[in-house]
């Protein structure tokens, strides 16, 4: 059941936890987390099901700012859509770029790339962890089945992540890294439309002996919706993913919003919403507010994907373009 709201902000489609934004000049800012469309986004319901929408009291209390503020909210887009490239912040795609929706150094203008939070890839094992999954080279073994999403923001990440781990494991040596993830992409029997349905074949459907999948996601399966019957693994070497938000140049230009905008933004990073974002298992960049979520968050080895494997326009062109590298290795299965 979705949360009552004071708020607007979209209104479904004839597609299940679809939305689409009413009116864009009723918005001063979009956070605009991993789509490559403004106006169109679908909900993360495992993790803001139970989470209102709300407006952030410093902009409420704000003197030069209006007192009533629209917004979308900071949604999780996990759902895959032929629409939206999840886990793949828009404005790094030319057609964002392109429209002017942001300017130019918009990752410059707020702290850490302008994103306000981060997660990464985990292993979902059941209760014991009776395959014994301990690390990525665990997942190529015989008898092992994994569920994992195709190619939605979860399938990517959970490829780039088992790519990144055989590159460092082999020194870089690109044939054993993909040895490696054919032999986990062929221990998939069948590849899930997105995260979301990944989930539900893995701890509702009981098929599969691990779940790739957000560390985020994972926490809340296996902590929230279904105690004491899953466990977490965390690999050793994994891929951070990061959540960047930016001002839509388009929408504060007409609407002469640039102030609230960039205050929404900027609250992000205060320590309520750090708090609130640590609260859904995703790592906040306040050190202080991780050091008081130590237990939920141990540390990591992880690389951002841009720096392995050369920024995501390269990405998409090299191995998730049809005929790329993830359609050659699994054709290998």
């Amino acid at each position: 059941m979705q949360p009552r709201s004071r708020f607007k902000p979209s209104v479904r489609t004839k597609c299940p936890g679809q939305y689409r934004i009413r009116r864009k000049k009723h918005y001063p800012a979009q956070c605009l987390i991993r789509c490559d469309t403004v106006f169109l986004q679908r909900i993360q319901p495992l993790i803001y099901q139970n989470i209102p929408i709300r407006t952030p009291r410093h902009i409420r209390q704000h003197p030069t700012i209006p007192r009533r503020l629209q917004q979308t909210g900071i949604i999780r887009s996990q759902r895959p859509s032929s629409r939206c490239r999840n886990h793949e912040p828009i404005f790094r795609h030319r057609p964002a770029r392109k429209k002017g929706l942001v300017e130019k150094g918009w990752q410059q203008a707020l702290p850490d790339h302008a994103a306000p939070y981060t997660s990464t890839m985990v292993f979902l094992v059941r209760k014991n962890n009776p395959k014994q999954i301990r690390d990525w080279n665990d997942l190529a073994k015989d008898g092992v089945n994994i569920v994992i999403a195709k190619t939605s923001g979860n399938g990517r990440y959970a490829f780039l992540g088992a790519y990144g781990y055989g590159l460092k494991a082999n020194n870089g040596n690109e044939q054993e890294a993909q040895k490696l993830v054919a032999s986990i992409l062929k221990n998939t029997p069948v590849f899930e439309n997105g995260g979301r349905a990944a989930a539900t074949t893995f701890t509702q459907r009981n098929i599969g002996d691990v779940l790739i999948t957000f560390e985020n996601e994972a926490n809340y399966v296996s902590k929230k919706l279904t105690q004491g019957q899953f466990e977490i693994v965390y690999p050793s070497y994994t891929i951070s993913a990061e959540s960047p938000v930016a001002v839509v140049n388009s929408v504060v230009a007409k609407k002469g919003t640039q102030k609230t905008a960039r205050a929404y933004l900027e609250y992000l990073w205060s320590e309520p919403a750090q708090e609130l974002a640590a609260s859904l298992y995703l790592r906040p960049r306040n050190p202080e507010v991780l050091a008081r979520h130590k237990a939920d968050f141990p540390d990591l080895d992880t690389f951002p994907p841009e720096e392995k494997f050369g920024g995501w326009d390269n990405i998409m062109k090299t191995y998730f373009a049809d005929g790329g590298v993830f359609d050659r290795l699994t054709a290998q299965k």
